[in-house]
């Protein structure tokens, strides 16, 4: 398993025939939940039904998570694009330089 149930919150409801369980669970300050409902024709299960119930939340956090970081590496991409396109400013303003002083040192050999 590659969640702690025990990080969920679990309420259990009833509406009718139907059993309902949430899964509650906070993620960068937001509440994610899932939930598992039980068919009246089936029997009752509560720790099937808050495992379904804290693997849809977990799916959701989860999807929430891959987001996040999705915008971070995006971020990040932009800032490295930006980083590259002034380094070969730099090159290329370096190499003028450069060639300027050699040819500014050829035309002062000349002179001598």
């Amino acid at each position: 398993m590659i969640f702690d149930l025990n990080k969920f919150k679990y309420i259990h409801v009833t509406k009718g025939d139907v059993q309902e369980i949430i899964a509650l669970a906070k993620y960068k300050g937001k509440t994610f939940r899932g939930v598992a409902r039980c068919h009246p024709s089936d029997t009752y299960d509560k720790a099937i039904g808050e495992e379904l119930a804290a693997r849809r939340c977990d799916l959701a956090i989860r999807r929430a998570r891959l987001k996040d970081r999705r915008e971070l590496a995006s971020f990040y991409n932009k800032i490295a694009e930006n980083a590259q396109k002034n380094a070969n400013y730099a090159q290329t303003k370096y190499e003028t330089a450069f060639d300027e002083l050699i040819a500014a040192h050829n035309i002062y050999e000349e002179l001598i």
